[in-house]
């Protein structure tokens, strides 16, 4: 918590990082590993508060699937409304070699399904139900 007693900054990239491990660790994706996941790039917009000890949900969307780079939106949301957005791009890497690795087909579609067109925040907000 903040001086103002809000959850800070640091936190909500901290739930951001949980929600988007709990897709790329699942046993879905990791059946086409091996694959070491590097974050390559991340941005938040922060557009409300969130208090403790008040429930949050976590929204997650893939809004582009690269050669071995996955980009998601994601969001939290507390019982006010969305309070962050996100975006991140990961790179899959080879665990021995640290290269960037091609995502196989079967991957390909295990993330698809998370799959949206870039702002369907209703997609998202669904998607954050089942994280």
């Amino acid at each position: 918590m903040d001086a103002n007693g809000h959850v800070n900054n640091g936190a909500f990239n901290a739930l951001v990082e949980s929600s988007r491990s709990l897709l790329l660790e699942s046993d879905e994706v990791k059946q086409w590993g091996p694959y070491r996941f590097v974050l390559a790039r991340f941005e938040i917009d922060y557009l409300g508060e969130l208090t403790w000890p008040h429930p949050v949900r976590a929204g997650l969307a893939i809004v582009r699937i690269g050669k071995s780079s996955i980009a998601m939106r994601q969001s939290l949301f507390s019982e006010a409304g969305c309070a962050a957005i996100a975006l991140s791009t990961i790179v899959a890497t080879d665990p021995t070699t640290g290269k960037p690795s091609g995502l196989v087909a079967g991957l390909r579609d295990v993330l698809g399904k998370w799959s949206v067109s870039e702002g369907n925040s209703a997609a998202e907000q669904s998607a954050g139900g089942g994280l």
